[in-house]
């Protein structure tokens, strides 16, 4: 290092000292303005990106609601499915429950098919069953979109007059007749585009179901359901005194044209901060969101502003260090200072390397060289950046010679912290420099030499990326994460926390534990985590919680003591994992194996004895629990019945419906009671007990084994047929009645089902037969089903009900099962031969079959 100290700039006049501070304090407010914005800019990007997963969460909410749509629809076309005939009481019945329970819905109405020829006759019928004024309208003039038919409101339940009219032909509104159409040749919802109220008044949406005629397969009708998207909105939180976003549902039209449905809260005119895609049925909408400012408050830190405040500070430190080196007046005293300086600037974790006017050499500390890697040698300035391998901070970019600090120092400019990497060639070396530099000026103005400092940064740059790592891993994290004070007052809490408990960030740090209701779902478990904080050990288990909501939900919990360098308790760090879902997938399966365990014993082990015929059944469960039913009673020596039933839903309700149903039923038909009679029972018991929460088909064959005759009741079952024995259809068991449990005081008729000749064969299916889908969707139907049986007239009964199930899953083509499946086969032979029961082997009848019983004639 030279002997000659570096030379210091006499000081200036006061009045260039001042002007010279004010510039310098200037732009150290422009530093501290440009980190301030460059921060908030990142933290902005942070807040967009939540957002976003907000307004996708309100997208998935309105589809939710959409989806409880389609299946208030399902549900109402059952009633049509089950009944030829249903009465407005009825209709009014079924539309009461959705009409209540789906805030958005504003009408159900069914619209049945009416033709051409048939106008007159229909409006007259509709006149004498209570509708004086009833009359057949188009809409506008327009003639129904659908040809011979149109589709006239026929009964309706409205939330609000003047939604869905009586007697509005909805094949006539261009928009709903086009969904219409799509709907005719759909077995699924069909939403039409949205229609704007007259008036003013907000734009509806209808969703349309066929029904077919089951005799015909032709449309009969549509179950329809009336809404206002606008309505579809999630209300505000009664908490929330300032709306936290706006959003504003859309609807594309072809073009791409917006069409707004409806909207919440205000929009800033032109920016949309996030888009999501709600698919309602057959339509696709847009649910676009924009943060209020409110929003944005909340999720705004003081980050940006202590990043302002470093940069000035740092800003202050360089301009110090050039003053530091500038304010010497006297050649006495800048030998003093020398002495002093070099003791000074050699101690210095940075480094500081001074050069004279060309370039060259005056000072150069130690802090300096372990920095670079180089100490004086290393030559003029002109030549440092290439010499100690300078690059930008994309660490590919070789920083410019002309553009290094130092030179710009040289030539006069004072140059604040820039962060570079230098890489000492030949080596693997790789160090983050932070570089700031300043020119020596005479008081005469002369530029005398130049200044610059060094810092190594490399420790806090890796700090740095580790902490937004650690930061990012934690705000991302679905496990909710919090920490407190040794207080047990919470000072942090990451997303996953807020979204867990419903605590905002805001309403839950400095509250406690207990405020934020972690263990409050169960005073046992708040007992022992209190006792864990109090004693300063570490807890760990699951916890019930309360929610904000008043909800609970389970968490495992993780709740670690972090510990000083003497042992003394400063924070606690906890971790905490939402159960709930586990837990009732847990009971569900738990219930599931109650349920199937129950149903087991539901299906008869032996069949009875009946000479002179010979029958089979089984059953083919979809999932663990099955809802289908079958059974075989003796009445008595010559008197057997055979039912066969579906009940709604599936798991361990439906199978103890299932249970009671059976008993009911035996326990009637065995004390001789007529089968009409006992469905009334039954459906009144159902009605009472579970309030049209389950109903169930059932169809019930009572043979007489002397007459070989039938009699039989169906209540809201599919249909069972009887064959000759060359296959031809000899008798259809049709529906004598709505399902059991439906309605109270419904009647049940018995009809014949004819006598049963030698060679004939009675079948009786389910539906998850009947309606067995392929890959394309095409259903199997009675036709596919009595298809097989004719081609196996000849073959015992029990050969029929497995050749049937080939079919059933041969149509399927691969594709799950999606019903269950249930068939029973009676089949009626010469009297003269005997029988005995089929052995129970698992070559008798296909694998996987429930309940499977046999009788053959040997």
């Amino acid at each position: 290092m030279p002997s000659t100290p570096p030379q210091i700039p006499t000081p200036a006049r006061p009045e260039r000292r001042m002007l010279l501070g004010a510039g310098l304090a200037l732009m150290g407010l422009a530093i501290g303005g440009l980190a301030y914005g460059l921060a908030r800019s990142a933290e902005t990007d942070d807040i967009e990106q939540a957002f976003a997963g907000t307004v996708a969460t309100q997208a998935a909410e309105i589809e939710k609601d959409l989806l409880a749509f389609g299946e208030a629809l399902y549900s109402l076309r059952a009633l049509y499915d089950s009944s030829t005939e249903v009465t407005r009481e009825e209709f009014a019945t079924f539309a009461a429950e959705p009409l209540r329970r789906l805030g958005a819905l504003r009408a159900l109405a069914w619209a049945p098919a009416v033709d051409e020829d048939d106008r007159e006759q229909h409006v007259a019928s509709a006149r004498r069953a209570g509708f004086p004024d009833y009359q057949i309208r188009d809409r506008d003039g327009n003639r129904s979109q659908t040809g011979r038919l149109a589709f006239p409101v026929y009964f309706v339940e409205p939330k609000a007059d003047g939604l869905l009219p009586i007697g509005l032909d909805l094949g006539s509104q261009g928009v709903f007749g086009a969904a219409m159409a799509r709907a005719a040749v759909e077995d699924e919802p069909i939403l039409s585009d949205p229609v704007a109220g007259r008036g003013g008044a907000p734009s509806v949406a209808l969703m349309f179901l066929r029904v077919r005629d089951r005799a015909t397969t032709q449309v009969a009708g549509f179950v329809v359901l009336a809404f206002r998207p606008a309505e579809l909105f999630p209300g505000a939180r009664p908490d929330d005194a300032t709306p936290t976003l706006a959003l504003e549902l859309s609807d594309p039209d072809a073009s791409g044209a917006r069409h707004v449905l409806g909207e919440q809260g205000v929009f800033a005119s032109g920016r949309w901060t996030a888009v999501a895609d709600v698919r309602a049925a057959s339509q696709t909408w847009h649910l676009a969101g924009q943060p209020s400012p409110a929003f944005l408050a909340a999720e705004r830190s003081w980050i940006p502003f202590l990043m302002a405040v470093l940069a000035v500070l740092a800003w202050a430190v360089l301009v110090g260090l050039a003053f530091h080196f500038a304010l010497r007046g006297r050649e006495d005293a800048l030998r003093k200072h020398d002495r002093a300086m070099r003791r000074i600037l050699a101690s210095l974790d940075e480094g500081v390397i001074v050069v004279d006017s060309e370039g060259r050499t005056q000072f150069f500390n130690a802090a300096a060289e372990r920095i670079l890697g180089r100490g004086a040698e290393i030559g003029i300035s002109g030549s440092w950046s290439s010499a100690l391998g300078v690059f930008e901070v994309d660490s590919q970019t070789s920083f410019p010679e002309e553009a290094f600090p130092l030179a710009r120092a040289l030539a006069g400019e004072t140059v604040p912290e820039r962060e570079v990497l230098v890489r000492d060639l030949g080596e693997t070396t790789r160090r983050w420099v932070s570089v700031s530099g300043a020119p020596l000026v005479a008081q005469n103005g002369k530029r005398n030499g130049a200044l610059i400092v060094l810092r190594d940064v490399s420790q806090k740059k890796r700090s740095q990326q580790a902490i937004r790592r650690l930061s990012r891993a934690v705000n991302h994290t679905a496990d909710a994460v919090y920490i407190a004070d040794a207080k047990g007052e919470l000072i942090y809490v990451n997303p996953a926390f807020e979204r867990m408990t419903g605590y905002a960030r805001r309403d839950a740090v400095g509250g406690s534990f207990k405020a934020v209701g972690l263990g409050g779902g169960d005073p046992e478990d708040f007992v022992r985590l209190s006792a864990a904080i109090l004693s300063g050990t570490a807890f760990r288990g699951t916890t019930a919680n309360e929610h904000r909501d008043g909800s609970v939900y389970h968490g495992e919990q993780t709740l670690t003591p972090m510990l000083d360098a003497r042992g003394r308790l400063t924070h606690w760090v906890g971790v905490c994992r939402d159960m709930t879902e586990n837990r009732r997938i847990e009971e569900q399966r738990i219930e599931m194996e109650l349920a199937s365990d129950v149903q087991r014993k539901l299906y008869p082990v032996t069949a009875p004895r009946m000479r002179g015929f010979e029958i089979a059944g089984a059953v083919f469960s979809a999932e663990a629990t099955c809802g289908d039913y079958f059974d075989f009673i003796e009445q008595s020596d010559s008197r057997v019945a055979i039912a066969v039933g579906d009940v709604s839903g599936h798991g361990l309700g439906p199978a103890l419906v299932m249970t009671q149903v059976r008993a009911c039923l035996r326990t009637y038909l065995e004390l001789g009671i007529d089968l009409d009679e006992a469905f009334e029972r039954i459906n009144l018991m159902l009605h009472e007990d579970f309030d049209g929460d389950f109903f169930v088909t059932l169809l019930v064959i009572v043979l007489d084994l002397e007459t070989r005759t039938m009699q039989y009741c169906n209540a809201g079952h599919i249909p069972a047929f009887v064959l000759d024995a060359e296959g031809r259809t000899k008798a259809t068991l049709e529906r004598t009645g709505i399902p059991l449990g439906v309605l109270a005081d419904r009647g049940y008729e018995i009809g014949s089902g004819g006598q049963l000749q030698p060679g004939d064969v009675a079948l009786l299916l389910t539906d998850g037969v009947v309606e067995s889908r392929s890959k394309d969707g095409d259903c199997l139907w009675e036709d596919g089903a009595l298809e097989v049986v004719r081609s196996h007239i000849d073959a015992p009964a029990a050969d029929m009900v497995e050749r049937l199930y080939e079919r059933v899953r041969k149509h399927a083509r691969g594709r799950s099962q999606d019903d269950d499946v249930t068939m029973v086969v009676l089949k009626a032979i010469d009297e003269s031969a005997t029988y005995v029961r089929a052995a129970d082997k698992a070559s008798e009848l296909p694998a996987g079959a429930r309940g499977t019983i046999a009788r053959r004639a040997v």
